[in-house]
């Protein structure tokens, strides 16, 4: 294989986005992040802002598996009853979402996930 050219576009952040969430953060308010990019690229978005690090506990919710959405809501309420457990970073899928709204039982163990939850982060979030 020959390549004749290539190119790369990196999707930077906006003038002062790190330093105005590290602000954020650092006196006490929650982040949360609605975006239509993929789980991948939001979490280096969350590492750039220093919403996460490499030691950073992070829960995603990225399928659209109602069984695999409703045993991760139930693990991680279980780990958030531990007093030695910081939810940094949650991160839900639109599709994860929408699942979740149709389910009174999946909307509370949500709710008791993101009262805790440091920072979260909504990915492939489309309007509908």
């Amino acid at each position: 294989m020959t390549f004749l050219g290539m190119s790369a576009v990196e999707d930077t952040l906006q003038w002062q986005a790190q330093e105005t969430i590290a602000r954020l953060k650092n006196s006490g308010l929650k982040v949360w992040i609605c975006t239509g990019d993929k789980f991948e690229t939001t979490l280096g978005v969350a590492q750039q802002c220093e919403l996460i690090n490499d030691e950073s506990k992070v829960i995603p919710i990225v399928t659209e598996k109602e069984t695999v959405i409703t045993e991760t809501l139930k693990s991680t309420v279980e780990l958030i009853a531990r007093d030695d457990f910081s939810l940094d970073l949650l991160a839900l899928s639109g599709q994860a979402h929408a699942m979740i709204e149709k389910d009174i039982g999946l909307k509370s163990l949500l709710l008791q996930c993101i009262t805790v939850a440091k920072s979260v982060i909504f990915v492939r979030m489309t309007p509908s």
